[in-house]
Order: C-alpha cells, then sequence, then structure tokens
C-alpha cells in the first residue's frame, strides 16, 4: 500500500490544560491503552508502508518523542516492533509552521533517496477505533492517489459541531469515496445544524494522502513562497543520527532558514482547497479529536490509583497526586507538575481563559 506514513507530532494545544501544556502536549497523554501518539504509531505499523514512518515534531520534544516510542513496542508484537525499529525516522522541526511546512520537510528527506511514492499523513492527537475499517479505508485512499487524486478522510457528523472544520461532498466516485466540492470553516451553530441537516457536509479529520510528486507539484502552485523556501534543502544533506535507538534528523543546515522564511498555512489552506483533484473517504472508523475535557472524561478512563470518591458521583479524576473527592458531582478534576483544574462538566470552553490566567499567575509569582 503507501510507501510512507507521516506522522505530525509537534501540536502544543491549551484544550486539555493541565494535562496538556507546552512541555507535554496532547499527544504524549496517556488513553488507558497508550498515548495518542503512541496509537498512531501502532496505525502506522498495520498499514505496514514499504519506505518509511516519518515522525514530524519539535526539537524540544526529542527525548519525549524517542522514549514514547520505546515504549509502543509493548503495544505490538515482536514483527510488528521489528518493522517500527526499522522504519522509524523523527525529523525535528526548529520551530512550529502549521503542518503544510511539516509535511514538505518530511518529502524533502525522503528526495534524497527516493523520487516517487504514496505518502499518508496521520495525526497524532486524535483517538481512532477499530483498526479493520481503518485499514479498509486506507486502503480506498490509497487507489484514490494512485489515480493522482489529494485524498481527505471525512467523517459524518454526529451532531451540529462548532468545532470542525467541514467537507462538502459532491458526486460518488466509488464506494464510500466522493468528490470534494469546497471546504468549509468552523461554521457557527445555525450553519452547522443545517448542514448536518443537508447530509453531505462531513467533518474534515486532518488526515490526508496523496502522491509525493502531487503534493510537491502543489505547494510549487499555490505557495510558491513555501516551495522556494525548502528547495534549498536539496543542495546537501542531512546530519542523521541514532537515539534511543531511531534515526533521528535534527542538524540541517539549511533548515533553519527554510523554517524562518516559511508561512505558517495548514495543508488545507495550502493545497486541499485550492486543488481541483480532491475527493474525500468516508471513514469507516470510529473517530474523535477529543477536543475538550468533557469529550475526553467520556472516552479516557480516570486515574483511579489516585482518586477517592467519597458521597461524590459522575466524576472524573486524571491526577499524578492522590486526589480526594467529598460530596460533589458533575466535577472533573486534572493534576500535573502542581498544576491543578477543577471544572464542572459542560464547561470546557473556559480552559483557553483558564490556562492563560493561571500561567500569568505562574509568570508574576515568578518575578517575585
Amino acid at each position: 500500500m503507501f510507501t510512507d506514513v507521516i506522522i505530525l507530532a509537534g501540536g502544543i494545544g491549551e484544550r486539555l490544560w493541565p494535562l496538556s501544556s507546552k512541555e507535554h502536549p496532547k499527544q504524549f497523554i496517556e488513553t488507558g491503552r497508550g498515548t495518542f501518539f503512541q496509537t498512531a504509531l501502532k496505525r502506522a505499523v498495520l498499514l505496514k508502508p514499504s519506505r518509511s514512518i516519518i515522525v514530524v515534531t519539535r526539537r524540544e520534544f526529542k527525548a519525549v518523542t524517542a522514549a514514547q516510542c520505546l515504549e509502543a513496542r509493548k503495544f505490538l508484537s515482536a514483527q510488528q516492533a521489528e518493522l517500527l525499529q526499522k522504519l522509524l525516522v523523527i525529523l525535528l522541526e526548529p520551530e512550529p509552521r502549521h503542518t503544510a511546512a511539516a509535511v514538505l520537510y518530511a518529502l524533502s528527506y525522503l528526495s534524497l533517496s527516493h523520487n516517487g511514492g504514496e505518502a499518508l499523513v496521520l495525526t497524532s492527537d486524535h483517538i481512532i477505533d477499530t483498526d479493520a475499517q481503518f485499514i479498509s479505508s486506507c486502503k480506498k485512499a490509497y487507489a484514490c492517489v494512485k489515480e493522482n487524486y489529494f485524498v481527505c478522510f471525512a467523517v459524518k457528523p454526529l451532531f451540529p459541531s462548532t468545532g470542525f472544520g467541514y467537507i462538502e461532498a459532491g458526486a460518488a466516485a466509488g464506494e464510500g469515496v466522493y468528490d470534494i466540492v469546497s471546504f468549509k470553516e468552523k461554521p457557527g451553530e445555525q450553519t452547522a445544524a443545517d448542514f448536518l441537516t443537508q447530509g453531505n457536509y462531513w467533518w474534515n479529520s486532518g488526515m490526508f494522502a496523496f502522491q509525493k510528486s502531487f503534493y510537491e507539484e502543489g505547494i510549487r502552485e499555490f505557495v510558491p513562497a513555501l516551495s522556494a523556501s525548502f528547495a534549498r534543502l536539496a543542495a546537501e544533506k542531512p546530519r542523521a543520527y541514532m537515539f534511543k535507538g531511531f534515526r533521528v534528523v535534527q542538524k540541517w543546515d539549511a533548515l533553519d532558514k527554510a523554517y524562518k522564511n516559511a508561512a505558517s498555512l495548514s495543508i488545507d489552506n495550502a493545497i486541499a482547497e485550492k486543488t481541483k483533484r480532491a475527493r474525500c473517504v468516508v471513514a469507516e472508523f470510529s473517530w474523535d479529536d477529543i477536543g475538550s475535557w468533557d469529550v475526553f472524561a467520556s472516552r479516557v478512563p480516570c486515574t483511579k490509583e489516585n482518586a477517592v470518591f467519597v458521597e461524590s458521583t459522575n466524576c472524573s479524576v486524571y491526577a499524578d497526586i492522590p486526589v480526594a473527592l467529598c460530596g460533589v458531582s458533575d466535577v472533573i478534576v486534572a493534576v500535573k507538575d502542581g498544576k491543578v483544574l477543577v471544572m464542572r462538566k459542560g464547561k470546557s470552553s473556559l480552559i483557553r481563559e483558564a490556562a492563560r490566567k493561571t500561567e500569568e499567575l505562574s509568570a508574576k509569582k515568578a518575578k517575585r
């Protein structure tokens, strides 16, 4: 199937603060069956790419990324662990520049030894259930890629979400495959309700598939400045080295300059919304981006070994120290590295403000 699987693991979201932070972002949070990132690694291995599994993350996450790759082997068979060890390459970004640049970085590295190939881009911070259905959807995407289409994975909406971007589907191009008419930004409540009623607007999962040459040509056509920024990488070879048993690329003389000059664009904005050859595969698998504490608490078992509940109901605790709840209900408590969140369920929209104000408070205390 795919020659290469690219896992994007450089995000630093705040929506699951304090478990998720700039120092320890969402993708490295435990889900009860490995971290988000480790489950993404497992999906990549299950697809058995013929050439490589590329992880693109930030330089400051090198140690935790490599450690989690090592730990991921306990969720794999001996044969799968051997494949991961053989195929994995960790590419370190000098600074964040969104997903279009991260993928171009991965393809620039691959271009050193291969000209063509079919790539699948996976997220590292979502929950995807049912491996067999995931593989089936990827096979459909691969068939479209072989016909030189840019492929998005669409998820049929379960409710009128204002937190997701949407794909407007057009004519059917196969079983569970549709031409893409347009992309829609995160809508308001009424528009999201209209999308759900119309039935051909689906959530954009943020996973993509394409031929390597298609992506590179698309960047040259639609974002020439970004293409020019990375073109200089072809003139030199990166210095790869082994770290915790995995190949790591950190030193590439032209990389810092390429990132400094690169625009911060998503794959959607750079290519998906512009190309005339875009199709979507409707996900057969269960998918959730776990974008709030309420969703997290509904999907991820709480840490009961550190929780005591006394006359308390419908509460969830995620803590690295013991926590006791007495006489309360419908509460989420999260404790990590000395930071504490106490939130009534249904109030996830307040998290960003709480995280910002807490960081401001910590900064003030540090100056005293």
